[in-house]
């Protein structure tokens, strides 16, 4: 069984690894986070946890952008003086044209005063800092799809998602072998090919959901 699948093309830059920096700015330290996250939700829990962490620091300015089309923003300056840091933050993210990430730059307080200046340079070099050490990865559209086929089937699209590098979420075992796996659009076109030719169009194929995958 085949299945057309026609969906949204647009691909989007976000980050592959978490990354963790800490810098020494007139005698105050500034530790930055940067972490992916692909709802308001899951920022909000990230900053939480890095709250908690950090509940003894000045201050825990962050800002995030979410979403392929980069729409929800939001940032914070935590106490520092307005714009002078969540914004910085922000600017430097949306200079990377990335999304789906946090960026939190934690503040402890070192005596001296950097003033309004000081603190946008800070606060935008602590998320350079993490920007530049991190790795950059696409997410493109893709497929969570259910194959269906049976065991001899199985052990040759066993070695075909492999070569293929094709995620492989989860596999049951029935009557028949179940893959659940997550595919690009146009590696789903090549294994109904392939499948189509290795079970003589005897296998079953579910789109379950649409979603993006990490290239």
């Amino acid at each position: 069984m085949w299945y057309n699948y026609v969906g949204d093309n647009m691909s989007y830059k976000t980050i592959k690894n978490d990354i963790e920096t800490t810098i020494i700015i007139n005698k105050s330290k500034f530790i930055s986070h940067l972490r992916r996250c692909s709802s308001e939700e899951e920022a909000k829990l990230i900053l939480e946890e890095i709250r908690e962490i950090y509940d003894d620091a000045n201050h825990n300015c962050y800002a995030y952008v979410i979403g392929k089309d980069k729409i929800l923003k939001k940032c914070s300056d935590d106490g520092e003086p307005s714009q002078t840091a969540g914004v910085p933050i922000l600017n430097v993210l949306e200079h990377n044209d990335v999304t789906d990430v946090i960026c939190i730059v934690t503040r402890y307080f070192g005596g001296i005063k950097l003033g309004a200046g000081g603190l946008v340079r800070a606060y935008s070099k602590g998320c350079s800092s993490v920007i530049e050490e991190c790795v950059f990865v696409n997410k493109e559209p893709g497929l969570l799809v259910e194959i269906v086929v049976n065991y001899k089937q199985g052990q040759k699209l066993d070695y075909y998602l492999e070569e293929n590098n094709i995620e492989v979420i989860n596999k049951d075992y029935y009557d028949k072998v179940i893959f659940n796996v997550k595919i690009n659009k146009d590696s789903y076109l090549n294994l109904n090919t392939y499948l189509t030719n290795l079970t003589s169009n005897t296998h079953i194929v579910e789109i379950k959901d649409e979603i993006y995958i990490i290239n």
